[in-house]
C-alpha cells in the first residue's frame, strides 16, 4: 500500500457526536440527520452515513469535491434494509420502491456522492468486519496507482439489533463485544496543506505462535508510537508488547463498530495529529506519531495497521489544514 499520503480531513462519529480535524467543527448526529431528511429518501444508515462524512467535507474547497471519489465499506450496513423489504415480499405485501433501492451493498455511498456532489470514482466493499479498513485500501491504492487525486473513504455501523443478533449467532461463544453505532471518514490525498499524513499502511498477517504485537513489528511498525489507537474491543491486550506514550481504545471504550472500526481508528489517528482532542481524552502533547490498528475478529487472520503523522511542514494545533 502506498505512504505518505496527505490526510485532508477526517470525521469521527461516537456516541451520536461527530467530531473532526477541525476543532470548531462538532454537531449532534440527529440535528444533521433531521437536515438531510428533508427531501430526501434515504434508510438510515445512509443519513447517517452522510451526516458523519459532511464532518470531513465541509474542510474540502468546494472547487475539489466534483472530482473526489466515495470509497464505502458495507459489511452488513444494509442487511437491515434488506431484511425489511424481504419481509414484505414474504408477506405478500406490496414493497416501496425505495425500500428496494436500499437493499443495494453502495446505496450509502452513492446518497453521499448525491448530497455532496461527489462526481469521482463510486466503490463499496463488502468484506464483513474489516470491510471499512478494506475501503481505505482501496481509495490509497487508488490515489497510489494515479487513478484518483482525492477520495473520501470510510464507513458507518448502525447497529441494528437484528444484525448484531445474527452475528453473534454466527461467531458463536467467542464474539462476546457490545456493538457501537459509529465510524469514520477521511478524506486522502488532494492538494495541501494537510491535517495529517499517512506515513505508513499495510494488511498484516497473523503468524502462527505470534502475537499481533509481534507480526506488526515485524513489518516496519513502531513498537514506541506516541499514541496508539485500537480498533476493536480486546485489541488493546493484544496489543501489549506495544509502549505507546498514551493509548486510545475505540474498541474497549465504545464498543465493537463492526465494519467501520477501521476508518474510525484512522479518523480518530488523524484528529490526534492535527491536535483535536479526542472524545473522553485529554490530549496533553500533540503526537507524532500515532499507530491505528484493526483486525479481523472473524477469521483472526489479517490486521491492517496505520502510522498517521504530522503533516510535512506541520500545521497549528487545532488548525487543521492550515499551515504553522
Amino acid at each position: 500500500m502506498s505512504e505518505g499520503i496527505g490526510i485532508a480531513s477526517a470525521s469521527l462519529l461516537l456516541g451520536g457526536i461527530v467530531r473532526s480535524t477541525r476543532a470548531s467543527w462538532e454537531a449532534r448526529l440527529e440535528d444533521l440527520e433531521a437536515e438531510l431528511r428533508s427531501g430526501r429518501s434515504m434508510d438510515r444508515i445512509s443519513r447517517i452515513a452522510c451526516a458523519a462524512a459532511r464532518g470531513a467535507l465541509e474542510q474540502v474547497e468546494p472547487r475539489l469535491l466534483p472530482a473526489m471519489g466515495v470509497f464505502f465499506g458495507s459489511g452488513y450496513g444494509t442487511y437491515a434494509s434488506n431484511l425489511d423489504h424481504f419481509e414484505h415480499v414474504r408477506k405478500r405485501e406490496p414493497s416501496s420502491p425505495a425500500v428496494f433501492s436500499w437493499t443495494q451493498p453502495n446505496i450509502p455511498a452513492a446518497w453521499i456522492s448525491i448530497a455532496y456532489g461527489l462526481g469521482g470514482e463510486i466503490l463499496a466493499r463488502s468484506d464483513g468486519c474489516m470491510a471499512g479498513s478494506k475501503a481505505v485500501e482501496s481509495g490509497i491504492e487508488f490515489i497510489g496507482a494515479g487513478l484518483s487525486a482525492m477520495v473520501l473513504a470510510g464507513s458507518v455501523s448502525t447497529c441494528d439489533p437484528r444484525v448484531v443478533s445474527g452475528l453473534g449467532r454466527a461467531l458463536g461463544a467467542g464474539y462476546r463485544a457490545a456493538a457501537a453505532e459509529g465510524g469514520g471518514f477521511a478524506v486522502l490525498g488532494g492538494p495541501g496543506p494537510h491535517a495529517a499524513r499517512l506515513a505508513k499502511t499495510a494488511f498484516v498477517r497473523h503468524a502462527r505462535g505470534k502475537g499481533w504485537a509481534e507480526c506488526a513489528m515485524e513489518a516496519g511498525f513502531p513498537a514506541r508510537p506516541d499514541l496508539l489507537v485500537t480498533a476493536r474491543p480486546g485489541m488493546a491486550s493484544d496489543l501489549g508488547r506495544i509502549e505507546p506514550g498514551g493509548r486510545f481504545d475505540l474498541g474497549g471504550e465504545y464498543g465493537d463498530l463492526m465494519e467501520a472500526a477501521g476508518p474510525a481508528a484512522l479518523s480518530a489517528a488523524a484528529i490526534a495529529a492535527a491536535g483535536g482532542a479526542l472524545p473522553g481524552k485529554r490530549t496533553d502533547a500533540r503526537p507524532g506519531t500515532v499507530l491505528a490498528a484493526d483486525c479481523d475478529y472473524c477469521r483472526s487472520e489479517t490486521a491492517l495497521f496505520l502510522v498517521v503523522g504530522r503533516p510535512e511542514g506541520g500545521c497549528a494545533a487545532g488548525k487543521a489544514g492550515r499551515p504553522a
